[in-house]
């Protein structure tokens, strides 16, 4: 049986390509395309980076219980490296503005031009004042 990811021939009774790990299915129109080994080892790969990043959160939390400055600084740095961006800035919202919350990797004279804008009004025209469910925001890497 050739394996549809790296084309080696397999011998009929494997289950998994010899060559690359891949699931090998016997021809049926009807059942969906298995994950590769390759997939799935990427999925708990990133499982377990968002798992260590809630739980370095949570540690964090449980360190400084009345103070939230080192838990805002602990989300950028996790969100910078669970979305492989360069940066990473955390807002928070009081009901009313939109304060600066935290930064990791920023440069002085952004976060000299982020000061002087923040706190500021929700608007759609920042990326701050998006609604993530209706302007297509998106996490920029």
């Amino acid at each position: 049986m050739q394996c549809p990811r790296c084309q080696q021939d397999n011998p009929s009774h494997a289950k998994f390509c010899l060559e690359c790990g891949t699931p090998l299915r016997r021809t049926d129109a009807s059942s969906p395309p298995r994950a590769s080994y390759v997939d799935v080892e990427r999925d708990l790969t990133e499982s377990l980076d968002q798992q260590t990043a809630t739980s370095e959160i949570l540690r964090v939390i449980s360190t400084s219980p009345t103070d939230a400055q080192p838990v805002f600084e602990a989300i950028a740095q996790s969100a910078m490296r669970l979305c492989d961006a360069t940066m990473s800035v955390v807002s928070r919202y009081d009901g009313e503005l939109i304060h600066l919350a935290a930064y990791s990797h920023v440069s002085a004279a952004a976060v000299e031009l982020m000061r002087q804008r923040f706190p500021m009004h929700p608007r759609r025209v920042n990326i701050h004042g998006r609604d993530p469910g209706h302007d297509g925001f998106h996490v920029h890497r």
